[in-house]
């Protein structure tokens, strides 16, 4: 089934970011890591938030946890290659490359 491609809705905007910063040794989440937050398309606010994975990966290593605060996703860097390559497919062509 090939659906059209929807023209952008001007009235929707890109999520509205809440706040950008590091992380600090007190905030229980590690120091020094990128944070992101910002809220969804229903308003939900979400996150973004760095995280090292020095106890499975080399040194310098890092990954992402994506969600909601209490669900949350985590992905390392190749996750997160495939998951950009996954919406990008969905934003060329308005569907998921579900084969």
């Amino acid at each position: 089934m090939n659906r059209k491609r929807i023209p952008p809705n001007p009235d929707r905007k890109p999520p509205k970011v809440l706040a950008r910063t590091l992380t600090s040794a007190s905030s229980g989440l590690g120091e020094g890591w990128g944070y992101v937050v910002f809220e969804d398309s229903f308003g939900r606010v979400c996150s973004i938030q760095e995280d090292s994975v020095a106890d499975y990966l080399p040194p310098g290593s890092s990954a992402l946890w994506i969600g909601l605060d209490k669900d949350r996703i985590h992905l390392h860097l190749e996750g997160v290659k495939w998951l950009i390559a996954e919406l990008q497919t969905w934003v060329d062509t308005c569907r998921l490359n579900a084969g």
